[in-house]
C-alpha cells in the first residue's frame, strides 16, 4: 500500500507542475528587449545593412563589419516567417550592466531559423552584443524529441534503469521503516533514496558520460534545458538503499529474541 502510494506520487508530481510552467516561463522573458531583438531580426530580413550596424555595440564594430552583416543578411530569407517563438533566454547583471541572450526560432514554409541575439539592455538605446543565425530542416522540438528507440541498445537500458532505480529506492525506503533500527530511522530512511556516481544521456546526440562526484534523489532524473533543449537523462547507483540493505540483516538480528 506504502509503495503503490508513494509511486502515483512520484508519477503525478511532474504532470502538475508542468500545468502552467510554460506561462510562467513566457513572463520572465523581458517584453522590451524581445520586441527588440525581433525588429533588429527583420533589419536582416530586409537587408537595412547601416540600420544593422547602427544598433551594434562599438565593441564589435570593425572595419570587417558591414562584410559580416552582410553574410548575415545573405544568408536570413527575405521573406515574412509563418511565425516565431522565442525558445530561450536568460538574463545576466553584474552592477550596471545588464545582458538579455534570446533566442528566437522562425518558422519558413520549407525550413525553420534560429535566431540567437545578445541585448546590451543596460545601453539606452539598446544594443546588440553578437547575433548568430541558424537555418534547420526541423524545429528544436521536432529535433530534440523523445523518441525511445532512437539510441538503441544503450538508450532502452538507460530507461529500464531510470525506472528501475527509483523503484528500488522506494521499496527499500519503505521496507527501511518497517525494520527495527537502535537510532536514526529517519536519517538511514532518506539515505535510502540517494544515488551516487551518475550515468547520463543526451538523448539528441546519444552521447553518454559519467560524474562520479553526484548525489541524485531517488537514484535517477531526466532535465532538458527551456522546452526545446536535448533531453538528459541520468541514472545512478542506489547506493543508500544498499548500504542499507547491507547493514539490515545485522539489525535484524540483534532484535531476535535471545534463548536462555
Amino acid at each position: 500500500m506504502y509503495i503503490r502510494l508513494l509511486l502515483f506520487c512520484v508519477l503525478l508530481t511532474p504532470v502538475l507542475s508542468s500545468c502552467n510552467v510554460r506561462e510562467l516561463a513566457e513572463r520572465f522573458i523581458p517584453e522590451a528587449e524581445s520586441e527588440f531583438a525581433r525588429a533588429h531580426f527583420n533589419l536582416y530580413r530586409l537587408g537595412e545593412v547601416d540600420q544593422i550596424v547602427s544598433e551594434l555595440s562599438g565593441s564589435i564594430v570593425d572595419d570587417e563589419i558591414r562584410e559580416k552583416v552582410e553574410e548575415i543578411v545573405d544568408y536570413v530569407p527575405d521573406e515574412e516567417p509563418i511565425s516565431y517563438e522565442v525558445v530561450g533566454s536568460n538574463t545576466l547583471s553584474t552592477g550596471k550592466a545588464r545582458t538579455v541572450n534570446l533566442t528566437i526560432q522562425y518558422e519558413y514554409p520549407d525550413e525553420w531559423l534560429l535566431f540567437s541575439v545578445s541585448v546590451d539592455a543596460s545601453s539606452t538605446p539598446f544594443k546588440v552584443n553578437s547575433v548568430n543565425a541558424q537555418l534547420m530542416e526541423q524545429s528544436l522540438g521536432e529535433i530534440n524529441a523523445f523518441h525511445l528507440a532512437q539510441n538503441g541498445l544503450t538508450g532502452i537500458l538507460f530507461v529500464l534503469f531510470g525506472v528501475a532505480v527509483p523503484v528500488f529506492c522506494i521499496a527499500v525506503f519503505v521496507v527501511c521503516l518497517k525494520t527495527p533500527i537502535p537510532r536514526g530511522k529517519w536519517r538511514w530512511a532518506i539515505f535510502t533514496l540517494l544515488g551516487a556516481m551518475t550515468f547520463e544521456i543526451n538523448w539528441t546526440t546519444g552521447q553518454t558520460f559519467f560524474n562520479p562526484i553526484s548525489v541524485q534523489l531517488l537514484g535517477a532524473g531526466f532535465a532538458r534545458s527551456g522546452f526545446y533543449g536535448p533531453w538528459v537523462l541520468s541514472v545512478a547507483v542506489p547506493f543508500g538503499a544498499l548500504v542499507f540493505l547491507a547493514k539490515r540483516r545485522k539489525w535484524l538480528s540483534e532484535a531476535e529474541p535471545r534463548e536462555s
